[in-house]
């Protein structure tokens, strides 16, 4: 009930974030319900996005009720729990989308704080980007994220645009203006385009040509 995230997993698998439920179900590629992950005994609050890494088993589930992650194994055993309510380094308001960089980092958008946080895949925190500052109005309402090369692009809804930011979270320009119409969700389609949802359209942004 009430999904809001959707993640692949193995051998066509796929993991979906109910959040109105408060559960993550794992579906196999015929949409036969194989498993559903509780988050253990604290169990999930009102989970809202998922992000599987194979080569390390590990699921996470960001808990926009409970402003934190979670990382399990892929049946939802070895919990651990990081990040608390707050506007603080390492503190989370709004967790929602999630990404990975390859390089053993995790990054999720909050849209309490207006801002990307950064993680090491044990929930110790690296740092936080996308306030205001060096010129940069700021984030305004930030959504889905992705990692492309050494960008990291968020969706912001209420700017109607993506923001890149390098390795290290300085901002560097924002694309799709005028192009995009509410973007939310993004997800890397190759090693350097991007698959954006905007209003009722789908489009590819092409990094190499900086065009859609």
């Amino acid at each position: 009930a009430g999904p809001s995230g959707v993640a692949p997993g193995r051998n066509g698998d796929y993991y979906v974030a109910s959040f109105a439920s408060n559960e993550v179900l794992r579906f196999s590629a015929n949409a036969g319900l194989r498993a559903k992950l509780t988050g253990g005994l604290e169990g999930y609050n009102k989970p809202f996005d998922i992000l599987f890494l194979s080569d390390r088993n590990f699921v996470f589930v960001s808990e926009f009720g409970a402003n934190r992650i979670t990382r399990s194994s892929s049946e939802g055993s070895q919990i651990l729990r990081f990040g608390k309510s707050g506007r603080a380094e390492g503190e989370l308001l709004g967790p929602q989308y999630l990404t990975e960089d390859g390089r053993g980092y995790l990054y999720v958008t909050e849209a309490g704080n207006r801002r990307v946080s950064k993680f090491d895949l044990d929930g110790n925190f690296i740092l936080s980007f996308g306030q205001r500052g060096g010129g940069y109005s700021g984030l305004m309402e930030p959504a889905g994220i992705a990692a492309l090369e050494d960008y990291r692009l968020v969706a912001d809804t209420r700017k109607k645009e993506i923001a890149l930011f390098d390795y290290s979270g300085n901002y560097l320009r924002s694309v799709g203006g005028g192009e995009l119409r509410n973007p939310a969700g993004v997800r890397r389609y190759s090693h350097h385009t991007l698959l954006a949802a905007g209003g009722k359209r789908l489009l590819l942004y092409c990094l190499r040509g900086d065009s859609f």
